[in-house]
C-alpha cells in the first residue's frame, strides 16, 4: 500500500513462535487449522485504524459474528468518527 501512496501502518517488527499455536478458521468453513502465533508491532499515526469500527458491527447473516460492543457503548462510535474527521479529513469537517 505504501509503494502506491495508500498512506498506511508500516511494520517495525514481527515476532513468530515456533511453539505457541492458534486455531483459525479464514474461511469461516468449519474447517480449523493450526498456525504458529505471531506479533506483529506496527507503526502508524494514530491508534484509529479501519477495525476500530468494527467492534459496533450487527450479527453477520454468514458467519453469525458480531462486534464485541454491537449494541452497546452508542455514544461511542459517533465520538471516534468525529475525532477520525476533525483530526484527518478536517476539509469535511461539519461548520
Amino acid at each position: 500500500m505504501n509503494a502506491l501512496d495508500v498512506p498506511t501502518t508500516r511494520a517495525a517488527s514481527l515476532i513468530v513462535s515456533d511453539v505457541t499455536k492458534v486455531k483459525r478458521d479464514p474461511l469461516y468453513t468449519g474447517n480449523v487449522l493450526w498456525e504458529k502465533c505471531a506479533v506483529v508491532l506496527r507503526v502508524a499515526p494514530t491508534f484509529m485504524r479501519f477495525g476500530s469500527f468494527e467492534i459496533f458491527l450487527q450479527k453477520d447473516s454468514y458467519t453469525h459474528r458480531q462486534g464485541p460492543s454491537f449494541g452497546k457503548k452508542k455514544d461511542m462510535m459517533p465520538a471516534m468518527l468525529e475525532y477520525v474527521i476533525s483530526n484527518f479529513y478536517p476539509e469535511i469537517h461539519k461548520r
